[in-house]
Formats: structure tokens, C-alpha cells, sequence
């Protein structure tokens, strides 16, 4: 019968030698006992996995890490790799870490504190955001709350959306402890994406949670590495845009399955917000897209999840979805025209 754990980390591994030592260091140093650590090794360069066996033999704990590869050793990605973690850990509470990332030595005895004091489905800490090579940049720090009452989905946005909104309530997997068998009776898991797979699962997840809290204990080191499409100044591969479209198709749809809350039209409205930034970076680049790409595999980018009749009853941002909508409507050539003085406007105001 294996072992019971209070908690499992769980970490995909792919080609991070410069700084899975460190991570793992951090998690593996906790101040809380009856920790489970799996490993996803995402078939990788062989060095990174020497880091880690050489972390996790000096290591006390190191009867308590489990790594594991997915069929043949392929690289699958990081979302098939958190898939397979759930499905081999033993931890009450499941915990995700990127494997560039680190936690201070408080951080899971901090959640788990809380978790069980007010058996909770979820825990989310504040976090630190530093740079590569560990310059300290700034600490984003949640409002404390503890939501004990019905819809927490609803609670969760009024915390994001509402008068008081929260700024750095992020939709991130990543430094949430969240109870495993939520996960399992409702049979939720990571869609197959390489990018904003973590907002669509935290959005697919909060419907089934019960209870949760936000704390202000900075419980995660967040290491912010400029590698979104906005900040790449090469080439964007077809799979980057098929990722980026997939996941758009996904996050309007649950978007638009939730309009009729009291904050889900502000929602909607930041996800459209989030599609056109996409669109006017895509746009700039199209021209070394173009012979790659499928014949107008981005047409998908502008179809709206909702039909022109729901648009218009929207309250709060009908102007931006309406927008949003007839763009799918205007010719390629004058959409592209539209979008590049759009861009256009946009560098002349960043640049005052």
C-alpha cells in the first residue's frame, strides 16, 4: 500500500540544469513534513536529470521523491507532464512548481496550516517576482481572504473584478495547494496547450471548489523569464500560433459560459482585451508567418464565443465584444489595414 502524504509537489522537468539544483533545494528543505515530491522528467537533455539524481541523493528526503518519464521518454510538454503527476501522487493536496522557480522554507507548512484549519479545497499565497538571475524586482502581495461560503468561482472573480479588485490574484497553478480529490472525482486535468494552459485549468477548477483562501504570506519565488510572444523578436513557429489559437478558442468558451454572474462579463471582456494584444502581435509579424501558416489558419483568432443577439444584451463591454465580433466579418486585406494602424497608434503612444 504506498504512503500517505500531506502533500504532493509536483514538478515537470524539462531541460532546466541551470535551475532545477536550486529548486528542488528549496522544496526539498521545507518545514513541513510527510511530503511527497514528483518528479516528471519530459525526456529532456540527460544533464538536467543528473542534477536532479545528484540533489536528491544528499538529500534526507530522498525516499520520498518519485520520478517518473512519460511512454518511450518523450517530451509531451509541460501539461501532459502535471497530468501524469496527479495521476501517480498520494498527497491529500496537490501543489505545482516550475522547475526554474523557488519556494521559501515556510511555504507549504504555511498553506497546508490553513488548508487544514479550515478544511479548505485551496490555498493561494502571494508571491515574489524576481528576474533570471535572482534580482529581486517586487512582492505581490494578495488582500488576505477566506471564503467559506457558496460560489467560490463567483467570490474568485468579484476578487479579480470588483471594486476593489485585486491585481495580483493571478490565474496560475503555480503556488495553489489545492485538494487532489477534486481533481479526481471531477476528472479534471491540463489541456494539451504549452502556453495559458494553467489560466484555462484554474478556470475549469474554481466551479467544483467549496472553500478557499488567499493568504499574504509570500509562499513562491516566481522567476520571470521574457519568453511570451509579445517579447519575441524572431521568428513565431506554427505551433506557437495553433497553441496560442487553441487556447483563446478555450478560454472564450468558459468565458462565455459564465456571463450571466455578476462579474462575468468583465471576464469576457478581459479575455477579448487579451486576443486583440495577440492579434496586433501576430499581425506584426505576419509577413515571416505567412508561407508557414495554413491558409487562414488565424481567421480563427477573431470568431467571437457568443452570437450577435448575447452581445448585445452584454451590460459591460458591449462596445469591445460588438468590435470584436464584425472583425471576423471585415475582408482580410482591410482587417489587416485596420489592425496595422491600430499598431500603429499604439507605437506612437508608448513612444511619447
Amino acid at each position: 500500500m504506498s504512503k500517505s502524504y500531506k502533500v504532493s509537489v509536483i514538478i515537470p522537468i524539462y531541460n532546466a540544469e541551470k535551475y532545477i539544483g536550486q529548486c528542488l533545494l528549496s522544496l526539498l528543505t521545507q518545514d513541513l513534513d510527510d511530503v511527497e515530491y514528483v518528479l516528471i522528467d519530459d525526456g529532456g537533455r540527460r544533464s538536467t536529470m543528473e542534477v536532479v539524481r545528484k540533489v536528491v541523493s544528499v538529500s534526507t528526503r530522498s525516499a520520498d521523491v518519485f520520478i517518473y518519464q512519460h511512454s518511450m521518454g518523450e517530451n509531451r510538454g509541460v501539461s501532459a507532464s502535471r497530468n501524469l503527476g496527479i495521476e501517480r501522487s498520494n498527497g491529500h493536496y496537490l501543489y505545482f512548481v516550475d522547475s526554474d522557480d523557488i519556494c521559501p522554507p515556510h511555504a507549504l507548512s504555511t498553506l497546508y496550516a490553513s488548508a487544514e484549519a479550515h478544511d479548505l479545497d485551496a490555498v493561494v499565497g502571494s508571491y515574489q517576482l524576481n528576474d533570471t538571475i535572482g534580482g529581486r524586482l517586487e512582492s505581490r502581495l494578495l488582500r488576505p481572504l477566506l471564503n467559506l461560503q457558496a460560489s467560490p468561482y463567483e467570490n474568485m472573480l468579484h476578487y479579480r473584478y470588483g471594486g476593489s479588485a485585486e491585481p495580483w490574484l493571478g490565474l496560475n497553478c503555480w503556488n495553489c495547494l489545492l485538494r487532489r480529490s477534486i481533481l479526481l472525482i471531477n476528472h479534471l486535468s491540463f489541456q494539451p496547450l504549452s502556453r495559458g494552459e494553467d489560466m484555462i485549468f484554474i478556470h475549469q477548477t474554481m466551479p467544483y471548489l467549496r472553500r478557499f483562501a488567499l493568504l499574504s504570506d509570500i509562499t513562491y519565488v516566481y522567476h520571470y523569464r521574457p519568453l511570451s510572444l509579445s517579447n519575441f523578436n524572431g521568428e513565431v513557429t506554427v505551433s506557437e500560433i495553433k497553441n496560442l489559437v487553441d487556447k483563446n478558442i478555450i478560454m472564450g468558451k468558459l468565458c462565455a459560459s459564465f456571463t450571466d454572474t455578476r462579474y462575468g462579463q468583465q471576464a469576457l471582456g478581459e479575455w477579448v482585451k487579451y486576443v486583440m494584444w495577440d492579434i496586433l502581435t501576430l499581425a506584426r509579424k505576419r509577413h515571416s508567418l505567412r508561407a508557414a501558416l495554413p491558409v487562414d489558419y488565424m481567421s480563427s483568432l477573431y470568431i467571437h464565443p457568443l452570437k450577435l443577439q448575447a452581445i448585445l444584451r452584454l451590460k459591460r463591454h458591449r462596445m469591445l465584444n460588438l468590435a470584436f465580433y464584425l472583425l471576423q466579418y471585415v475582408p482580410s486585406r482591410l482587417r489587416y489595414q485596420l489592425i496595422d494602424l491600430a499598431n500603429f497608434m499604439l507605437k506612437k503612444r508608448y513612444a511619447r
